[in-house]
This record gives C-alpha cells, structure tokens and sequence, in this order.
C-alpha cells in the first residue's frame, strides 16, 4: 500500500535526516532507481530486498540502522492494511 500524498515513508525520513541520498543507498544497495523510487513512496519490499537496504544503510551511516527505523512493519498500521 503506498503513503498519501504528501506523507514520508520511513525510509525517506531516515535518508533526509542523515543527509543521504537515494543514489547513494541504491548504489550500496545494489537496486535499481525504479524500485528504490516504488519503495521510498512506499510500495511493498520483498523480506531480501529489505534487508539489501538495511545493510546499505548500516554501511552508509557507519553504525547500527535498525529495520523499524526504515520501514513500518506494524501489521495493524493502517499503511499497512490489505
């Protein structure tokens, strides 16, 4: 499910809180702008895909990222209903 307009996904708020950009993170990554662009408006991640951005993250920052700070994993957030 995507955000509203005009709502940031957690993972955005992370990358312009710590002064990153989105080249940067699909780089260390390894994704592709298309599916980081879907993702970053809030988009489903698959668990792998997920976890390549993780460990780009923790790379980029140089310390411990946790997975709640980049995505919303709350099964009864309502960004999350089917």
């Amino acid at each position: 499910m995507t955000k509203e307009k005009g709502q940031r996904t957690r993972l955005q708020l992370w990358l312009d809180q710590n002064g990153f950009t989105s080249a940067q993170l699909e780089q260390m990554a390894g994704i592709g702008r298309q599916a980081m662009t879907k993702i970053r408006a809030g988009g489903d991640a698959r668990k792998g895909t997920m976890l390549r951005i993780l460990r780009a993250a923790r790379r980029l920052k140089g310390s411990d990222v946790q997975m709640d700070e980049l995505f919303d994993l709350d099964p009864d957030s309502p960004h999350n209903q089917l």
